[in-house]
């Protein structure tokens, strides 16, 4: 079975509005990842900032409780889901990256930490442009397995026209 990538956005599915988009955000990155995760999960912001001009991700690790920002945790549990990103009550978006999932579907401990490397990139994407997955070898395609291994001109065509 395919290790899928689902955005689920809680706000755009209750049919409100969708929170407005901006070029400058702070992110967090949740410390209850280990040590090796949170490294990993925190070169999702510098990836997305190197690839669109204009973009400032100020990141710092801490708990994403009442704020606004985009923040990046860990979830367990979740079958066959890699990651997913909900809106935030409080004006930001969740990305949870699926640590269990990803351990027990990667063949090694370092493809494991890759793809929570590159399930944070994915899902803070969703986080910045409001939800979309994108065509196949796009950072935002449907599919782990069908993503490109880097942010493409495609992903930034589509940052910018959303906003």
């Amino acid at each position: 079975m395919k290790l899928c990538i689902a955005a689920c956005l809680a706000l755009a599915a209750s049919g409100c509005a969708q929170r407005p988009l901006s070029l400058s955000y702070d992110v967090l990155i949740d410390p209850s990842f280990t040590p090796a995760q949170l490294e990993q999960a925190t070169l999702a912001p510098g990836a997305w900032s190197a690839a669109v001009p204009g973009l400032t991700l100020r990141v710092a690790v801490g708990a994403c409780v009442g704020e606004k920002a985009l923040c990046i945790v860990p979830a367990f549990g979740a079958q066959h889901l890699a990651g997913w990103t909900s809106e935030d009550p409080n004006g930001g978006a969740v990305s949870y990256v699926s640590v269990d999932e990803i351990a027990r579907r990667a063949p090694d401990a370092a493809t494991a930490l890759a793809w929570i490397e590159w399930t944070a990139e994915h899902e803070l994407g969703h986080g910045l442009t409001n939800g979309d997955h994108l065509a196949d070898r796009t950072r935002m395609a449907t599919y782990l397995q069908l993503e490109s291994s880097d942010i493409t001109p495609a992903d930034v065509a589509h940052f910018w026209a959303v906003r």
